[in-house]
């Protein structure tokens, strides 16, 4: 048998062991308590973010009403050709990153729908809806109002009024995306502990309606005034002048259908509001 041999422990040693245990939940505690700290500032500064994004966006869409209504009224012209604008400074620049932004919000309203819970991925969505007629008679109204952009496009001398029409195609394309996507998805009515989403998710269908209200109703006043003869708005030769009429309306039309679903949103939250949509 051999010999074993024992090392008492004292009551110093006793102490030590214990004042090391009690560090490593004091590490672990600390660790979880950052961890959870950071969540939330992170959880924070994204509200916070998409909180500002919004009031950007809506105060852009203030000022670029302000611009172009008093541009339509007072010269009959589109608002980035109006020379005589004195209200603010930069309204041309200013509507510009208004576009820009409202293009931000759109995408990161399209990446928030991976976070739904049940949601069945973009392309899934896009092929089960594209079965749909309304879906192609959509596509369609979104080429036509591309095609008057376009259309703008060629005819404008000027390189900051090309800039705004570009943006104006990437917001027509990013919205027709988000309706879409959308109408695969429920409202989030029914998640009552989750305020600041509630809270997000109306002011961004609230803003999508008064985006393309606006739109609908200038873009509808404007092919009006074509039709009348005061046509400013547009200096187009000739042969493209009732093309341009016609596709000027459409793209008015465009807008509707947009505020109509957006609008619709806000009240109905089940899925398929675009197909079982006859407009």
């Amino acid at each position: 048998m051999s010999d074993t041999s024992y090392i008492p422990i004292g009551p110093v040693d006793v102490q030590r062991i214990n004042c090391r245990l009690c560090s490593r939940q004091v590490c672990v505690k600390v660790a979880v308590i950052l961890t959870y700290s950071a969540v939330l500032l992170w959880r924070f500064i994204r509200f916070r973010f998409r909180f500002l994004l919004l009031c950007t966006i809506y105060n852009g869409l203030m000022l670029y009403s302000i611009h172009a209504t008093d541009c339509f009224f007072r010269e009959k012209l589109a608002s980035y050709r109006c020379k005589n604008f004195t209200m603010f400074s930069y309204a041309n620049e200013l509507e510009i990153s208004w576009q820009m932004a409202s293009v931000i919000n759109t995408l990161l309203v399209i990446l928030v729908l991976v976070k739904v819970p049940g949601y069945e991925g973009y392309i899934s969505v896009l092929r089960r809806n594209s079965k749909h007629a309304r879906f192609w008679s959509l596509f369609g109204q979104l080429a036509v109002a591309i095609t008057y952009n376009i259309i703008v496009i060629s005819t404008e001398p000027l390189l900051i009024s090309r800039f705004i029409e570009v943006g104006f195609i990437l917001g027509e394309i990013s919205t027709t995306l988000v309706v879409y996507l959308w109408n695969a998805v429920p409202a989030p009515w029914k998640r009552p502990k989750v305020c600041a989403e509630h809270l997000l998710y109306m002011l961004t269908l609230l803003l999508f309606i008064l985006e393309n209200f606006y739109l609908f109703i200038l873009m509808s006043t404007q092919a009006a005034f074509q039709v009348t003869g005061i046509n400013n708005f547009r200096r187009t030769p000739s042969a493209l002048q009732a093309i341009t009429i016609v596709v000027n309306a459409a793209e008015a039309t465009f807008y509707y259908a947009m505020m109509k679903f957006f609008w619709n949103k806000l009240f109905d939250d089940r899925r398929n509001l675009l197909i079982n949509d006859n407009v």
